[in-house]
């Protein structure tokens, strides 16, 4: 590779270097669209942190503690344990 190849101009100059700016670019976009995203999620996440609930998978929210059976005494434990409400994920 020489020394002309990695200058900016010939690298807008083809064909490869047009769709590398392009993908680079296009990455970029992405992650902002990422970031934004996730600043949407926690800003409409925030209003429900004030309501207690027990912890949860980041993946499968409050899911493995409903799987079996027992799902009403699950249930009808929680509710006796935060009375007024609750956040459950699925």
């Amino acid at each position: 590779m020489s020394v002309c190849m990695l200058s900016p101009t010939s690298a807008l100059g083809s064909v490869s270097g047009l769709l590398q700016v392009i993908s680079l670019l296009g990455l970029v976009l992405l992650l902002l669209k990422a970031v934004q995203l996730y600043l949407c999620r926690q800003w409409l996440l925030k209003p429900l942190h004030q309501f207690p609930s027990p912890p949860s998978h980041w993946l499968y929210g409050h899911k493995q503690e409903f799987q079996d059976d027992s799902e009403l005494q699950a249930l009808l434990k929680r509710v006796e344990k935060y009375l007024s409400a609750c956040v459950r994920w699925l």
